[in-house]
């Protein structure tokens, strides 16, 4: 059956440690470089608006002492504050990234066990009779390709297209009976 090939093609995929952990290592990099960036970038606007503010100040200051021509601090003083309001709204909207959240190693045995009993489950559930699973795994399917296989006369592919493929990453699942066990007539 299709649906037992989706299950199938799903288990081969994400029961992969090493492309799960890659997986998992280039998004916490990326969102670890993302949070820095921002920190960074926070940073820079900060000591950009107080910079602003000690020329407010500078202004202020040599206005008060005579030392400042009255003629030039309104002008100067209405750019700082509109420059300062604007590094403050900039701030205000600037969105802190969180570090990623580093998954438990035992997470990934437990997801490993969980994919493994889903398999278990639905062969059991077809076994039986009961189509329940079945159902749900063709609610996620949207199209199936039969191909001859690689491997030549009597070798099949299917290829699975539909709403799994965000979550695997492919452009369409590819299960050929040599790689998944199948028997070659779309099981």
């Amino acid at each position: 059956m299709v649906e037992q090939t989706v299950v199938d093609v799903l288990q081969a995929e994400l029961l992969r440690p090493e492309v799960t952990t890659a997986f998992l290592e280039a998004f916490h990099a990326e969102q670890k470089s993302i949070a820095q960036k921002a920190v960074g970038h926070k940073r820079d606007l900060t000591a950009k608006m107080q910079r602003k503010m000690a020329n407010q100040t500078r202004l202020i200051d040599g206005v008060a002492d005579g030392s400042l021509d009255m003629k030039l601090f309104g002008a100067k003083v209405a750019t700082l504050a509109e420059e300062i309001e604007q590094i403050s709204l900039e701030l205000e909207q600037l969105e802190i990234v969180e570090a990623p959240i580093e998954l438990h190693p035992s997470l990934l045995i437990k997801y490993q066990k969980q994919l493994t009993d889903l398999h278990t489950v639905l062969q059991d559930q077809i076994n039986a009779g009961d189509l329940t699973g079945v159902e749900a795994i063709r609610e996620l399917i949207e199209q199936v390709t039969v191909y001859e296989g690689r491997e030549g006369a009597g070798s099949v592919e299917v290829h699975l297209q539909g709403k799994l493929n965000a979550l695997i990453g492919h452009d369409g699942f590819i299960a050929s009976d040599d790689v998944y066990g199948g028997s070659g007539r779309g099981t």
